[in-house]
Order: structure tokens, then sequence, then C-alpha cells
């Protein structure tokens, strides 16, 4: 799980950061459970349909949900 709480993903380099890591453990064949999305990302990554390779959550209370 990435905790991007405190990441300010509307600027580039937050953005290139999460992809970054993404796609690093994606390319091992793992899921990646990001945490603290703001609700602007959120309605991007949905645009992008990023669910075949990233799970959303805007709360860690829910990412964590997702993984049990």
């Amino acid at each position: 799980m990435i905790d991007l709480s405190r990441v300010n993903l509307e600027l580039r380099a937050g953005i290139e950061m999460m992809g970054g890591g993404v796609n690093a453990v994606w390319e091992q064949g793992g899921r990646v459970q990001l945490s603290g999305v703001n609700e602007r990302m959120v309605n991007v990554l949905d645009i992008i349909k990023s669910d075949g390779f990233v799970n959303v959550s805007t709360t860690i209370d829910k990412a964590l949900g997702q993984i049990r």
C-alpha cells in the first residue's frame, strides 16, 4: 500500500513518482493499493481506467479494508 495523503499529485513530479512505483510493483506481478488519494485524482484515475493495475482509496482505513 502506498499512502499518498501528503503527496501533491497535481504536480508532475508527484504523478511521475506514483507511476514509477506502481510500474515497478506491477512488473513483478503485484498489485498496488493507493490510499489518501484526493477526490480530483480519484476522478482522473477513473477516467484512465486505472483499476486494471491499481486499487484506489481515499483513506488508509478504506485501503486496509480492501486488502483484508
